[in-house]
């Protein structure tokens, strides 16, 4: 049933705790589903965009808060949508109801309140996983310097065989 490739998710909250719970819910998530689940955390927005920056990392799903010291989570996804061209999924996952409305407009997968049993998680987390499966719209390429690439199919116009490396 959880024939996914390998899941990258970031992890972007100010709250130690709630990342470090994040962690052990994708822990125990991964183990559960026996699919390959590995993450990164983020202490701000900001962080987590110069990662963006620095290395287009194939994200399949971010964890936004929404109340973050410097911009917000719903700033930080606009940006992940409008300037970086992220089309994996956005969960966010914070204290807040009343910017429930405006995930929408950044096509928000879910939008979580604190505090996130466990129960509660696994359910939503097995629905974008799914969804990931239907989809099917992306392949995951290694790079010749090392890193991972998303390229998703309708980026793709045309594959030509060719030698790597020097001839």
């Amino acid at each position: 049933l959880w024939g996914t490739a390998d899941m990258i998710f970031a992890i972007c909250d100010d709250e130690n705790a709630v990342r470090e719970q994040l962690k052990q819910y994708l822990t125990r998530l991964s183990i559960g589903l026996d699919i390959d689940i590995t993450y990164q955390a983020f202490s701000s927005g900001e962080e987590l965009l110069e990662k963006f920056n620095l290395s287009m990392e194939p994200f399949s799903v971010v964890f936004l808060d929404i109340e973050m010291t410097g911009h917000n989570g719903m700033e930080i996804a606009k940006e992940l949508r409008s300037k970086m061209d992220y089309r994996g999924k956005i969960v966010f996952i914070t204290n807040y109801i009343g910017f429930m409305g405006d995930s929408f407009d950044v096509g928000a997968s879910h939008y979580l309140i604190k505090p996130v049993d466990y129960k509660t998680f696994e359910e939503k987390m097995k629905i974008v996983i799914q969804s990931f499966e239907a989809e099917d719209n992306y392949i995951l390429v290694d790079s010749l310097q090392g890193d991972s690439v998303l390229l998703y199919h309708k980026d793709i116009l045309s594959i030509h065989p060719g030698k790597v490396g020097k001839g």
